[in-house]
């Protein structure tokens, strides 16, 4: 237990981040998924060390908004075009929560991507919540092997294309691979998408799509995601704190719509698997009703600027209800 503790406090401590918090985070995600009972593996999965980084089959999907066109995704996309990475990027263009998005600003930054070879936008009128877009990009793609990116990341230009060739291997092998053990910059195999089902679209603003999946991946695997990590230099997540202003925060700068929804989909403080909650839990209801959210978002997307909880709740409850997904 000591060794494993040790060698797992060292990754951690290697691991190079944009602030100490995120540190911080890790290391007590380690001590967490330590100190739970072990699950049994239900699948062989091959060695990280032993997977070929030479894996340079995959497309790249970025997300970004108004807000973020200018300041963080056109330069990370030149980053990586002036570091090597040639691969298709597709970047889903959310819409501004609230309010119509400013057609100049728009075609402006489409002018700009348009010249970068290669480059697809995915645009969205309204704004959608980061599982559909992050859905509907994968999709756009059309590949096996999909990387995710942040918008707020700074390319370390002697790494990337070494990195994100290893993070493509990993996630072919194993299905998913994450790199430093965040989820701003993630690999993933289309093929998990039809053992655990996509994002959840039933998550309408912003938060808790990479806890969601962490669960689903693990419950169905016995594997943890953070045991498909990656420690290596290429990305270095910026964080930037720039949101859309007209959505309800509810855990941190996450929308409060979303944890509401999470606190209802999940049952803490039972089970066996913590994933990336801070608590063992148990799955409430069935993820059969997840995708598309069509239907979800024409009900309940006035909810995203809502600031009382219990408002959230009531409608929430409502609508699963009427669905009758849930136990």
């Amino acid at each position: 237990m000591m060794e494993t503790l040790i060698v797992k406090l060292k990754s951690s401590l290697t691991w190079r981040l944009g602030i100490p918090k995120r540190m911080l985070y890790s290391l007590s995600l380690n001590l967490l998924r330590i100190s739970r009972p072990t699950l049994p593996k239900i699948i062989n999965l091959p060695n990280i060390s032993n997977i070929s980084a030479n894996q340079s089959d995959f497309k790249i999907v970025i997300v970004t908004f108004s807000k973020r066109f200018f300041t963080n995704c056109l330069p990370l996309i030149k980053e990586l075009r002036a570091s090597g990475v040639n691969q298709e990027i597709y970047v889903g263009i959310n819409g501004d929560d609230g309010m119509s998005y400013d057609p100049t600003l728009r075609t402006n930054f489409l002018q700009e991507i348009s010249v970068i070879p290669n480059v697809n936008p995915v645009s969205f009128g309204s704004f959608q919540g980061l599982s559909l877009i992050w859905n509907r990009c994968i999709q756009a793609a059309d590949s096996e092997i999909v990387i995710v990116l942040n918008d707020d990341l700074i390319v370390e230009k002697d790494y990337v294309t070494s990195t994100l060739d290893k993070m493509a291997g990993v996630a072919k092998s194993r299905g998913i691979c994450l790199l430093n053990s965040g989820w701003s910059h993630f690999a993933i195999s289309t093929k998990v998408f039809k053992e655990i089902g996509w994002f959840d679209e039933r998550l309408l603003g912003i938060g808790e799509e990479d806890s969601d999946l962490t669960f689903r991946y693990e419950d169905f695997f016995g594997v943890s995601c953070f045991e498909n990590s990656i420690h290596e230099r290429g990305l270095i997540h910026d964080s930037s704190s720039v949101f859309d202003s007209n959505l309800a925060k509810g855990k941190g700068k996450y929308s409060l719509f979303n944890w509401v929804y999470i606190e209802l989909k999940y049952n803490f403080g039972k089970g066996a698997i913590s994933a990336m909650f801070d608590r063992p839990a148990t799955k409430q209801f069935a993820d059969v009703n997840q995708y598309p959210n069509f239907d979800w978002n024409q009900s309940l997307s006035i909810y995203r600027s809502e600031k009382d909880r219990e408002v959230i709740e009531k409608a929430l409850n409502e609508k699963l209800g009427l669905l009758g997904d849930k136990k």
